[in-house]
């Protein structure tokens, strides 16, 4: 095979965006696609001119075919073209979609709800601020909420909160998180179990070295999650494929609630999932800022 066959090339384009997608990123701008493809081929000194850039005439006519056989989706993003790979950007785009099929508005009356949130307070001994009794209520009247916050800003007091109150109306709250450990410190901190997200699914692994690439989950469109509320904490973690296995095993009803850090552990999988559910303005979302200590009160 030539150095420069097309189908050489066309293979190190998809190659170059599937090794990208071990740094976490979903697409590449163009120019750093193209940059990276001609770098893992040994083609530098065949595509670039005089001026120090690439000949881009013999490489859009691979990039173009690839575009045609939707390999590659090419889509304006911050004024750069984006290139990515058909199944990231589909992934992305169902994500997106199933998100806001889930957020169905419900708005209660303020007052039965204040009722309501005063009487858990009371029996639980859960004192909240202004900002984490908003948050509590957001997650009654819409179908998705994102609370978030650094360290110490009470999302675990609320965590309770929220819990204590749809439980005082007979539905079935359950609790996820991407790893072990932060499901054992979810349950440690709620009393209630939490189960990573993986096991909520009811993953079966594969054979292949990475049971990621064939792992089927129990859970999906056609055997979905029974319960009405979702609580997913440590959200920062949970990469694309993952939250789009997830929104898959969740009906139309059943209210969901995203609590994380944007600042805190990023996920090792491609995408950036928290950050660009916050980003989108979509959804009601609650940013913690008062520090309290372990005793809960106001430092």
């Amino acid at each position: 095979m030539e150095v420069n066959a097309s189908v050489r090339i066309k293979s190190g384009m998809c190659y170059a965006l599937t090794e990208a997608s071990l740094s976490g990123h979903t697409y590449l701008p163009k120019e750093k696609m193209v940059e990276t493809t001609i770098n893992l081929l040994g083609l530098r000194d065949q595509y670039l001119n005089a001026e120090g850039t690439y000949n881009m005439e013999l490489l859009d006519n691979c990039f173009t075919e690839l575009v045609l056989e939707k390999k590659l989706i090419l889509k304006e993003i911050d004024d750069n073209q984006a290139v990515f790979l058909s199944t990231f950007y589909y992934t992305e785009l169902n994500i997106a979609r199933m998100l806001l099929e889930l957020n169905i508005s419900t708005p209660e009356d303020d007052y039965i709800l204040g009722v309501k949130m005063d009487t858990v307070e009371d029996m639980s001994g859960i004192h909240l601020d202004d900002l984490q009794r908003q948050a509590v209520v957001a997650t009654q009247n819409n179908g998705v909420s994102i609370i978030t916050g650094g360290p110490g800003t009470g999302k675990t007091t609320t965590i309770n909160a929220i819990i204590q109150l749809f439980e005082s109306d007979g539905l079935e709250v359950s609790l996820a998180a991407p790893t072990g450990r932060a499901a054992k410190r979810m349950t440690e901190a709620t009393g209630h179990e939490a189960k990573t997200i993986h096991r909520m699914l009811e993953i079966s692994g594969g054979q292949s070295d990475d049971p990621e690439l064939d792992a089927k989950f129990g859970r999906n469109e056609q055997n979905p999650l029974e319960t009405d509320v979702v609580i997913v904490d440590e959200m920062s973690m949970v990469d694309t494929f993952l939250m789009h296995a997830f929104l898959k095993a969740v009906t139309v009803g059943t209210r969901l609630v995203f609590v994380g850090d944007v600042n805190q552990l990023a996920s090792v999988g491609p995408g950036n999932v928290l950050k660009d559910i916050i980003e989108s303005e979509c959804f009601k979302l609650y940013v913690l800022q008062k520090f309290f200590d372990r005793q809960g009160k106001v430092e």
